[in-house]
């Protein structure tokens, strides 16, 4: 994977180079995961930057975003922003920095940060061509992801549960192929980033069932050319499995990722071949991506929890295609999870209602 490898190369300069020169080549930002992480590592590196080359694509997202200051740039000149929405960086502070001994009752940040998120979506969505909105039930699953999300980062990112994240997002007019005459449609991307943990340890605090499940997996596919941490993340990511027990000993919650993954299929089906929605997760040794044909989990006649177990038979005993499961080359100190969905001509906002249709 090219792109984390540019971030290993990044931080090794930054250790041996008596300065050095960053180019940002594409034309367009495809995934606003790598600038996160980037922006995280600039805060610890030495102001050495011989500057760089980015295209002018680039430049109107990390202006819009708030990405050109978090990645401590000089300022662009003469850049418009007017195709592109942004959904701009949003920073928990450190961990270790809170000044309450008692988080929960210290004003919550994530529900006021997941009502802007909320709206910039909606926002987005009334640029479409008719223009769209959530529903009622819409607006309440976004809140209730992004809720889950950050509340994910602050309590497992890092021991004693006062973890930091960043977020960032942009919706970008853009054209569908390099054709001249292509049409255009919206490209969204959301990127959730916090350090501290990763899935597979935080998961290792489940209940006896739990751990005793993922470690059978881990036998099952022990010859695979997996690592036991990515096998443990994998088995994490699936519906039902997670750390908490609720009172009468049962395990709880364990659908967040799922329900993220669920939205952008919803909200990013598209009439246009290639274009469907892609959730990717970077989480200690692992990387993951829900994308075609494995885009989404989903449930049997006997079991209706959302599953993915990444081959084409949605097997456990099958071991995950090695396209969309795989090691990092290096261990990713945290979680990064990373949505791309287009929005075109074919959405259909009622995707978001509830079975009844009411709200």
């Amino acid at each position: 994977m090219p792109t984390y490898q540019s971030l290993i190369s990044m931080a090794e300069a930054d250790c041996d180079a008596l300065h050095y020169r960053i180019d940002f080549l594409d034309e367009y930002v495809t995934d606003i995961g790598p600038y996160l992480v980037f922006g995280i590592m600039r805060e610890q590196m030495a102001p050495l930057s011989a500057g760089g080359t980015v295209s002018g694509p680039t430049r109107k997202v990390l202006e819009a975003v708030g990405l050109r200051a978090f990645l401590r740039m000089k300022p662009f000149q003469g850049v418009t922003t007017d195709d592109v929405w942004p959904l701009p960086v949003m920073q928990r502070r450190r961990g270790g920095t809170s000044s309450t001994t008692n988080l929960a009752a210290e004003p919550s940040t994530v529900e006021i940060r997941a009502d802007e998120i909320t709206k910039r979506v909606d926002s987005w969505l009334e640029q479409l061509d008719p223009p769209s909105e959530l529903t009622e039930h819409g607006i309440g699953r976004i809140k209730s992801i992004v809720t889950e999300t950050l509340n994910n980062a602050e309590r497992h990112g890092r021991v004693g549960g006062d973890g930091e994240w960043v977020v960032a997002g942009f919706m970008a007019r853009r054209p569908i192929t390099d054709d001249e005459d292509a049409p255009l449609v919206h490209v969204c991307h959301l990127g959730f980033l916090n350090l501290g943990r990763p899935i597979s340890e935080t998961i290792l605090e489940a209940p006896t069932e739990i751990t005793e499940q993922i470690s059978k997996y881990q036998k099952v596919h022990s010859r695979s050319d997996l690592s036991a941490e990515t096998l443990a993340t994998v088995f994490a990511l699936q519906d039902g499995i997670s750390r908490v027990l609720q009172g009468n000993g049962n395990p709880s919650g364990g659908t967040g990722l799922m329900d993220m993954v669920e939205f952008a299929n919803e909200v990013g089906r598209s009439s246009i071949p290639g274009n469907g929605p892609k959730v990717a997760i970077l989480s200690g040794n692992a990387y993951i991506r829900f994308e075609a044909p494995y885009s989404e989990g989903f449930g049997t006649s006997d079991d209706d929890r959302r599953l993915q177990w990444f081959n084409l038979k949605n097997d456990v005993l099958k071991k995950p295609d090695s396209g969309y499961v795989m090691d990092l080359p290096r261990a990713f100190p945290g979680t990064l999870i990373t949505m791309r969905f287009v929005l075109d001509g074919s959405l259909q906002t009622e995707n978001l209602d509830d079975d009844n249709g009411e709200g």
